[in-house]
């Protein structure tokens, strides 16, 4: 990833955290989604953990697999909640063009 892309992936997450722990001091209020049939990964408690889980293991290259698999795990720990490989492999794919950063590292 680019250290553009990086920097915006931190300012919104730093924007969600605000806004989610907006007068409830410095921890976050897990909520159980509205909607049961609303992937975990598209809820904002989701999303919060997926982006923070691939701020750590970057989910292109040689060890891909393996960095999904410690995505998983993060947002595990950080949330209580087990989500699929396959969850997380479709959320990568509709936030970022994974072929096209696949390419970059190619090279």
């Amino acid at each position: 990833m680019r250290p553009r892309a990086l920097h915006h992936v931190r300012d919104t997450l730093h924007h969600l955290h605000y806004w989610s722990t907006a007068g409830k001091g410095t921890t976050m209020e897990l909520r159980e989604s509205p909607d049961p049939s609303m992937p975990f990964l598209d809820t904002v408690e989701g999303e919060i953990a997926f982006f923070r889980s691939i701020m750590r293991a970057r989910p292109i290259g040689l060890h891909r697999h393996f960095h999904v698999l410690s995505i998983r795990t993060v947002i595990h720990q950080d949330t209580g909640r087990y989500v699929s490989i396959d969850d997380v492999w479709e959320k990568l794919q509709s936030c970022y063009n994974i072929e096209a950063l696949e390419n970059l590292v190619r090279f």
